[in-house]
């Protein structure tokens, strides 16, 4: 069935007069990829343009001053552009920042989709040590905006970091007024990073007259690894699972070198209280028994153990990695009946053993 013709409205309809045939075929037909693929291919990535990426980190370096400056200036900063911009800010709090600045910083991972701002909140009032305050969360952002007000605007008390302001636990009208609220507040140092298209419609003008942002495009083409790692890749568009004891290894793999060797240090001392518990039953082999917590590390026994090991310099540094765990379901932190902080790992004394011997 050859067309007659070619040209003008004739050629058209004779052209198209026949149903263009269309595959059956679909992605699910594909073969399963392996988190071994998947590793791969992902650290085959980052190999990838590897001195150009830098190029552009260095110089956002250079601007680090003129950051300072517009946050000394009241101005809140907000980061976009392609690429994760989670180890630049990072990078600019802990290096920079803080040597500038006599003041707590706190981190907040709104990509993580069980961040709740109630508990980001009562994370400020707890690190500025503010006493006697209103139980419900509008009086209470209002209280901490009083009572600077009353203070000495020219010196900081905080420093905020939110990585993706525009994360699906942050993103409600609720919570973004709330922050800008905070925001507002001239002795907060206030940094933000947004990834989605449609981040600006979040805001209405009064909460960005509160904002009041300087944007910068800090495009770095770095991959999303810690972003994305809240969600099982393999298995996007069926369900919504946590990363359990499958996806811990590709968590791992996401992380800092302190971070996994943190990790490492509750394991090995899960496994030896799991051990122990074993032997005291006098049952052999059990690898289904499961961590609970009563397999549990002590918190500040958990905390000296990495500073002796030079893990973690500092009580809220050892927090925010410890916390990254707990976020991805990789342990849990608990009090026991005495009130006591605990750390476990909701994991199998197989899964364990695997994790430390594969990936630790």
């Amino acid at each position: 069935d050859k067309a007659l013709f070619l040209d003008g409205p004739e050629g058209y309809f004779d052209q198209h007069r026949t149903r263009v045939k269309t595959s059956n075929n679909s992605m699910v037909q594909a073969p399963p990829l392996e988190y071994d693929e998947l590793n791969s291919f992902v650290l085959l990535s980052g190999f990838l343009h590897n001195k150009e990426k830098q190029k552009l980190i260095n110089t956002y370096k250079e601007m680090y001053t003129q950051w300072y400056f517009e946050l000394s200036e009241g101005f809140s900063l907000v980061f976009f552009g392609i690429g994760s911009k989670r180890k630049l800010l990072l990078d600019y709090a802990e290096e920079y920042l803080t040597k500038m600045v006599d003041a707590p910083t706190i981190v907040v991972n709104g990509y993580n989709p069980a961040t709740v701002f109630k508990e980001v909140l009562m994370t400020i009032v707890s690190t500025l040590n503010l006493k006697k305050v209103p139980k419900r969360l509008g009086d209470l952002v209002d209280h901490i905006v009083e009572y600077f007000q009353k203070k000495d605007h020219s010196i900081a008390k905080l420093i905020l970091l939110i990585h993706n302001i525009d994360g699906p636990g942050l993103r409600d009208e609720k919570t973004q007024v709330y922050l800008s609220k905070l925001a507002s507040i001239k002795q907060f140092y206030v940094l933000v990073s947004v990834d989605h298209i449609n981040a600006p419609l979040l805001w209405d003008s009064v909460s960005l007259n509160n904002f009041n942002f300087l944007w910068h495009n800090t495009t770095t083409f770095a991959d999303y690894l810690t972003e994305t790692s809240f969600q099982d890749l393999l298995t996007l568009g069926q369900t919504q699972k946590s990363a359990g004891s499958k996806g811990a290894k590709y968590v791992l793999s996401s992380l800092t070198t302190n971070s996994r060797s943190l990790y490492r240090v509750l394991v090995s001392n899960q496994l030896q209280n799991m051990e122990d518990d074993l032997s005291s039953k006098k049952v052999q082999n059990d690898n289904q028994l499961k961590g609970t917590i009563k397999h549990a590390l002590e918190y500040k026994k958990f905390y000296t153990l990495c500073a002796e090991e030079f893990i973690s310099s500092n009580e809220i540094n050892f927090r925010t990695m410890l916390m990254e765990f707990v976020e991805h379901k990789m342990a849990v932190l608990t009090k026991d009946q005495s009130g006591t902080e605990m750390v476990f790992i909701p994991f199998s004394l197989e899964e364990l053993q695997k994790l430390l011997e594969d990936e630790l």
